[in-house]
């Protein structure tokens, strides 16, 4: 718990940094005033980041307010207790029938988890995986019933994540496909050799298929070295084969790729085998991805995968309904 309210505490001092007068001074040397913007700029990754841990254990506690400010309401319009209006959105879904209908849909029939200190994993159908299965379905009953009331209670959210310093994207290696004409940019900063990179992917690629005719969609090799995928994609794109190596590559099932598996994919494409190899032990590539690298880490970006629209960076990568409503945002703004 100590640990808990000081992180808390850490928080709230970026917070309270971030809102002074950027002209305000902070320091002295030989009689030069040193100001916060001075300083803010070379921590303007980690201020944004405490901001979003703030805004996070926000957005949590105000869901957590809502929630049972709804559940109020809801039992005193039917004159019942909470618990009772509770037991009652149970008993009507409860049954073994839909409890596996649920664990089939989320891949649990057969293998449950459960966290407590550690993560524990059971058959489904044990005493014990069924248990858990039953509380995973209230949990999932309640939130869906939570999320008609909302409808019903006309609940507006107005709570926004903290705006992420904008970064020049013209800065880095980028490569493009989808509108290219539009104003809004949705880049990814990925590694080929990211495990994480790969699920995520999956996500990227439906945002790219819904958006394509609207957005420009841009991909940058970010990893902690230049790694063989991606200085081979690189030499894919000198012969216009960008986009087509980045989703073999992605699309195979071994995160880590040698040169055979890379041939193979060249081959697969039909590139110029020989231009490729020679493109690829040139040193000048070699060095063009090593310098976007330290672009990248000196833009404050550190972990992959990574999503910048307009310039913006999103904190959380794998929040969808955050990156649908900043990218609607930047397409009505740009209209």
């Amino acid at each position: 718990m100590n640990k808990l309210y000081a992180s808390l505490f850490i928080c709230c001092l970026s917070f309270f940094s971030c809102t002074r007068n950027a002209e305000e001074t902070v320091a002295f040397i030989n009689n030069r005033p040193i100001k916060y913007n001075e300083i803010d700029k070379l921590i303007q990754q980690e201020l944004f980041d405490a901001l979003n841990n703030i805004y996070y254990i926000r957005k949590i506690a105000l869901e957590d307010y809502i929630s049972k400010q709804l559940m109020l309401q809801e039992a005193t319009q039917k004159g019942i207790t909470i618990d009772s209006l509770i037991k009652s959105i149970y008993q009507s879904k409860m049954d073994s029938n839909s409890l596996f209908k649920y664990a089939k849909a989320n891949g649990i029939d057969s293998i449950i988890t459960e966290f407590r200190g550690r993560l524990y994993t059971y058959k489904t159908k044990s005493k014990k995986g069924y248990y858990v299965l039953q509380e995973y379905y209230k949990k999932f009953l309640l939130d869906q019933y939570i999320d008609s009331l909302k409808q019903v209670y006309k609940v507006k959210i107005l709570l926004k994540p903290p705006q992420s310093p904008t970064i020049n994207a013209n800065d880095f290696l980028v490569h493009y496909k989808g509108n290219l004409k539009s104003c809004v940019s949705f880049i990814v900063f990925s590694d080929f050799e990211c495990d994480m990179c790969r699920q995520q992917q999956r996500i990227f690629d439906s945002i790219y298929y819904r958006y394509k005719d609207f957005v420009r969609f841009g991909f940058v090799n970010y990893g902690s070295y230049v790694s063989m995928p991606a200085l081979a994609s690189e030499c894919a794109a000198k012969q216009g084969k960008f986009w087509e190596f980045h989703d073999a590559i992605f699309s195979s099932s071994k995160l880590f790729l040698d040169s055979t598996d890379i041939h193979k994919i060249a081959k697969m494409l039909k590139l110029d085998l020989k231009q490729f190899w020679q493109d690829y032990n040139d040193h000048y590539l070699y060095r063009k991805l090593e310098n976007n690298l330290m672009k990248i880490r000196e833009a404050g970006i550190y972990g992959t995968p990574t999503i910048m629209i307009n310039g913006k960076l999103i904190y959380n990568s794998s929040n969808l309904e955050e990156i649908l409503n900043l990218l609607n945002e930047s397409i009505k703004k740009n209209k």
